[in-house]
């Protein structure tokens, strides 16, 4: 007859066991609900330096290409960065008003 192991006999086992104090509900909860002051803090250091560099690569590479290189990863990062902002205001989750998450996500995939 098998007998299940227990876990207090083997170290590896009591740690696939180990429960954390608290749930992932209650750990995520602070970042489940939209703040705005969040938001525009995180619209304002990711949109300006976006069109920015956009900006600096578009005249660049009419008159010095190989110096837009370098410019180029920082605008990949920030464009990636508005991506996520476009996809949290599609599930309406990064202002708590329906109708800014839809201008905004409108906005940035235009």
């Amino acid at each position: 007859m098998h007998q299940h192991p227990n876990p207090a006999d083997e170290p590896e086992l009591a740690m696939l066991t180990f429960r954390p104090s608290r749930s992932w509900q209650e750990i995520v909860a602070p970042c489940a609900r939209a703040d705005h002051r969040r938001a525009l803090g995180q619209l304002l250091n990711t949109a300006p330096p976006f069109l920015f560099l956009m900006a600096a690569l578009i005249y660049g590479a009419r008159s010095h290409p190989l110096l837009t290189f370098p410019l180029a990863l920082p605008a990949l990062f920030l464009l990636v960065r508005l991506f996520a902002i476009q996809h949290d205001c599609g599930h309406g989750s990064f202002f708590a008003s329906r109708r800014a998450n839809d201008l905004l996500g409108r906005e940035i995939g235009w």
